[in-house]
């Protein structure tokens, strides 16, 4: 059986970035699953990414509700598809790169 899950992205982190939840992907913000496995209890562990590229903003630029980012979210949910925990980090700074994903010539 095919079941969805919701993606459950932080307040603080929303805040922070002046997340648009209603925004397009093409607005320069996006989420991807990376990963998803089932537990011999029924609980589900979701590895997303999540990530903000706008062409022409700074690599340094200092706000973060300008500034583009990329983070890892795991996600718990119950067998019955509520969230039960989450955790968020960024990337590395030795993987991160201008773009929020690798392409063929990285």
């Amino acid at each position: 059986m095919i079941q969805t899950f919701p993606l459950a992205l932080p307040g603080t982190l929303v805040n922070s970035h002046r997340i648009d939840l209603t925004a397009p992907y093409s607005k320069g913000w996006g989420v991807r699953a990376d990963d998803v496995v089932a537990a011999p209890n029924g609980d589900v562990y979701a590895l997303y990414a999540v990530h903000r590229y706008a062409y022409g903003v700074a690599k340094d630029e200092q706000d973060p509700s300008i500034a583009n980012f990329g983070y890892r979210i795991i996600t718990r949910y119950t067998a019955a598809g509520e969230v039960s925990a989450g955790a968020v980090c960024c990337r590395p700074a030795a993987t991160r790169t201008t773009r929020p994903w690798p392409t063929a010539a990285t």
